[in-house]
Parts: structure tokens; C-alpha cells; sequence
């Protein structure tokens, strides 16, 4: 799994990440840099020098001096079990492709490998500030970065990291390691079923019983613990907080909860489907924009057409619709507002002209479905998943709060001022 930071000091992401001054002790292998300055030896190796590689960030940096924290930090641990595979060749293809998938591209970066723990590990600075001045966005990286580690893990056929409570274990108490056991197989009985009626049955396939309290006058689950039987005969009862958190009663009803959303979200409809990668295609091209006028020449690299319906006498945007191939390869024209009512013209200008609050709202700009340039939308189709898609829709904490001020505008219901709004 990735963990990305975000900060406003190069040097200092650089020292920990190379330890050039020589002060943590770290095992640290220098592995690749793209487009900083870098000092060589005479033979041709890299000779870091942190002042001349934080002055390239730096200078870069520049480049848009309203990105105040243009520092990414990146972290991409592996397992144990894994050592045999993890040549620095091997880590640094991962680390290549891992940027690739997350849009980092465009941009500075320096990969550092670390061997000072149990988990190599792999650090990566990069500017957020590409090589164009534009703003690498952050938004709904969280969940991109969940996806992505997800593929690559599977694809590669890496071992899967365990929960913060089971992987800290180093115990070597029989006791103790019969509950990480039932942990980790009440957790995989958690991804086979989507009804806790269902968790007994599943458990039992693995030695597990599951007891559940249920209040007898409303019928409310209270509690849950699982029963196991070591090697001796002898039983164990644990609470199922007491084996992770996640597990908890309430925990486990939210995880069946999710999984049970997620079947219902991906079964779409085709037209459901055209019209989801439609929306975030289109939501994505307004946040490279700084001008609406300049929509139809950014719309038309992934085959769709841009039409404005202006006044005849001010020459101003008054409505626009967008045409494209569908998979049937039939065309079609749609209304702007008829895909989303963000997708309106006045709207679709409010969010060019403010820059937060076109980074805010437009969910193309967090979705980063990574697109190729100058193909059909028929293509487009093609290129975009299932998951990938669902990835991009599944709003944070914070997106909803932005939503909320998007649309209830600046000082209602309490809200901080500074956003311009639009009433429902």
C-alpha cells in the first residue's frame, strides 16, 4: 500500500528520503530521478547533492507560486514474504508504473529505495507543479490510490497486507496467534457474503462459530464474539472488537452495508454506464481549461463535439450540448444540464473562473479516469472500467462538505464564507 503527504519544504523530503546527511542510518539506495539536477561521480553513477536537487524542485516550483505545498511525498511499502522478487530493477518498474496510474506524469521526481525495517520500502518526492506550471490535483487521490495499489498487488501477484492490529504482531504465543488467525478468516468470510445472516454458515467452514446477541424486544444486533477450538480442544472466545476493531458489530453491519452498495453500483445499465464516462470525460476536460471557449478544442480530443447556443446580440454562452458515438457506434447529442446540472454553460463558467472552486467541484479533476488523447468516445468507452469508474464516484468527507457549499453558497447553514454558490 502507497501512503502519499503533502508538504512545502523539498529539502526536507529530500534529506529523509536519500538520509544525505548521514544522521538516521538508514539503508538507503539511490534508484532514479526524472528531470532534476543530479551531480555524477567519474564513473558515470549519481553523486546526490541535496542543495542542487531541492534548487531544481524549487525552481519548478516556481512555475505557480499559488501551489504553497507543491511538495508529494510517497511511500510504497511491500512485504516480507515478497523478498525474493525485490531487486531494485523490480521495485523501480512497480514505483514507474504505480505514477503512471495515479496521473503523476509530467512532472519532477526522485525514487529512493529503503531497507532499514522488516518491509522495503520505497520513498518518492515529486513536485506538484509540472513541467508546464499546471497544479498536479489531489483530489480523490485517497481512493485512487486504493484502486491502483489494488490492481498492481493483484497483477503482480504480491502478498496483500494485513490490518494495523494483526500486522504489528510479533508475538509467538500460540494463544495470541490463534485470535490473528480468526481475525484474518472472519475478515475473508466478510468479503463471500452480504448478509450477516450469512456469517454463521460462512464461519463454520472454518472452525469459526459466530455468536450473535440480538435485543429481544426490538431485534437489534448488540454484539458479536467468535468461538474457536485450539489444537488441545480448548475454546476461545473472543468479542469480535477484541480481534480488530473493524469487527466489531457495527463495523462488520457498515462492511456488508458497503459491499451489498457496491454490487447494486455496478450493476449499470449501458446507457447508465455512456453516461457516467461521459460526465466525468466532460469534467475532466473543464478542469484543464481556463476559458470556456476553449472546451470544444479540449472536449473534441476524446471524440465529443462542443455546441454553445450564444446571444445573438452580447455574443455570450447562453447554453451548450454535446455531441459523440456511442458504442453502437450511433450518434448522439445531449444537453449539458441533462447529464448533470453542474454541466449547464452557467455553471460550467462558474467553475472555470474560480480556480478553488473549480478544484472543488469538478469531479473530473479528482477523477483522473488517465485517458489517452485523440480517440473516439466510442474508445473512451472502451478504455474505462467498471471499477475504475467507481472508484472516481465515491465522494470523501470532504468532497461532500465542498458539495454542500457549492450548491447553499457562502454564510448559509453556517457554512465559511468565501465560496460563491448556486441554490439547489
Amino acid at each position: 500500500m502507497a501512503k502519499i503527504t503533502t508538504g512545502s519544504s523539498f529539502a526536507g523530503a529530500l534529506n529523509y528520503d536519500g538520509d544525505l546527511d548521514q544522521k538516521n542510518g538508514k539503508i538507503v539506495s539511490y534508484l532514479y530521478s526524472e528531470g532534476v539536477d543530479m551531480n555524477y561521480r567519474p564513473d558515470g553513477t549519481p553523486d546526490p547533492d541535496l542543495k542542487a536537487m531541492a534548487r531544481s524542485f524549487e525552481l519548478q516550483a516556481g512555475l505557480n507560486p499559488k501551489v504553497t505545498k507543491p511538495v508529494a511525498h510517497i511511500a510504497l511499502s511491500f512485504k516480507p514474504e515478497d523478498m525474493p522478487r525485490l531487486t531494485n530493477d523490480y521495485m523501480l518498474k512497480i514505483a514507474k508504473d504505480y505514477l503512471q496510474k495515479m496521473g503523476f506524469t509530467n512532472t519532477q521526481y526522485v525514487i529512493h529505495r529503503h531497507d532499514e525495517t522488516r518491509n522495503p520500502h520505497i520513498h518518492i518526492t515529486l513536485n506538484r507543479v509540472d513541467n508546464d506550471g499546471n497544479r498536479i490535483s489531489d483530489q480523490w487521490e485517497r481512493r485512487r490510490n486504493v484502486a491502483v495499489c489494488q490492481e498492481i498487488t493483484k497483477r503482480e501477484g504480491l502478498t496483500w497486507g494485513d490490518s494495523k492490529v494483526i500486522s504489528k504482531s510479533k508475538v509467538n504465543d500460540p494463544t495470541e496467534k490463534l485470535r490473528y488467525q480468526t481475525a484474518r478468516d472472519v475478515s475473508q468470510c466478510l468479503k463471500r457474503i452480504r448478509s450477516i445472516a450469512d456469517l454463521p454458515e460462512e464461519t463454520a467452514r472454518r472452525g469459526i462459530e459466530t455468536r450473535i446477541k440480538v435485543n429481544e424486544n426490538s431485534g437489534r444486533i448488540m454484539g458479536i464474539s467468535f468461538a474457536v477450538k485450539d489444537i488441545d480442544g480448548k475454546e476461545h472466545v473472543w468479542k469480535g472488537s477484541e480481534l480488530d476493531r473493524s469487527l466489531s458489530a457495527g463495523n462488520i453491519m457498515k462492511t456488508l452495508r458497503e459491499n451489498d452498495l457496491q454490487d447494486k453500483r455496478q450493476v449499470r445499465s449501458p446507457e447508465e454506464f455512456e453516461r457516467e464516462v461521459l460526465k466525468h470525460t466532460l469534467f475532466q476536460c473543464i478542469s484543464k481549461v481556463s476559458d470556456i471557449r476553449q472546451l470544444p478544442a479540449e472536449t473534441a480530443k476524446y471524440g465529443i463535439q462542443t455546441h454553445f447556443r450564444t446571444d445573438p446580440k452580447t455574443g455570450a454562452v447562453k447554453g451548450v450540448s454535446f455531441s459523440f458515438e456511442d458504442r453502437n457506434g450511433e450518434d448522439k447529442t445531449i444537453k449539458g444540464s441533462a447529464i448533470d446540472r453542474k454541466l449547464s454553460a452557467g455553471n460550467i463558467a462558474k467553475m472555470i473562473d474560480g480556480e478553488e472552486y473549480a478544484s472543488s467541484s469538478v469531479h473530473g479533476s479528482e477523477s483522473q479516469l488517465v485517458l489517452k488523447e485523440h480517440m473516439s468516445f466510442k474508445d473512451v468507452l472502451g478504455e474505462v472500467t467498471m471499477e475504475l469508474l467507481d472508484v472516481a464516484s465515491q465522494p470523501t468527507k470532504s468532497r461532500e462538505h465542498l458539495d454542500d457549499i457549492y450548491f447553499y453558497g457562502p454564510g448559509r447553514r453556517g457554512r465559511r464564507p468565501g465560496y460563491p454558490g448556486m441554490r439547489r
